[in-house]
């Protein structure tokens, strides 16, 4: 699109500055006039031809990057990191809900240690009641953190 520009723009200086109804220049002072306008465009002109250059040449790379053929390697005994999830409900500040039994943030910190211990990937689901204050659940996730359980997630619950 701009090296079209740039040659309607050629067209046009030579067209029509300073010539007379035959076309010629009239006058060196005009001929020097059009040929620095004449260099100004050649030397855009050429700009943008490196620049498909530079833009076939990153299209061309892109091109043959998606044609690599990679074979990933398998693993006969791939087992995920746990199958465990563990959802530790937020009933309020200070008082937490594992499977219908409520725990204090002592018995939380113990448990919790424990997880880490026999299943370091365990995934903690951590819910809130939406009328509990933020720092309920912040609680809950530094303790996760302290205990080296790291893939943890917050959701929240509604209550009527």
């Amino acid at each position: 699109m701009r090296i079209a520009g740039l040659l309607a723009a050629t067209i046009l200086i030579v067209a029509c500055s300073g010539c007379d109804q035959s076309g010629q220049p009239e006058g060196n002072a005009e001929l020097e006039k059009m040929n620095a306008e004449m260099a100004a465009t050649n030397s855009d002109l050429a700009e943008a031809q490196a620049e498909l250059a530079d833009a076939k040449a990153d299209f061309d790379s892109a091109l043959r990057e998606r044609e690599i053929d990679i074979s990933l390697p398998e693993l006969l005994d791939a087992q995920p990191l746990s199958n465990k999830t563990v959802v530790i409900d937020v009933i309020e500040d200070g008082k937490y809900k594992i499977q219908d039994e409520q725990w204090d943030t002592e018995q939380l910190t113990e448990f919790l240690h424990q997880l880490q211990l026999q299943d370091p990937g365990s995934a903690v689901l951590i819910r809130g009641d939406a009328k509990l204050e933020f720092r309920c659940i912040v609680r809950v996730m530094d303790l996760c953190n302290s205990k080296g359980l790291h893939n943890f997630s917050v959701a929240t619950i509604e209550t009527e």
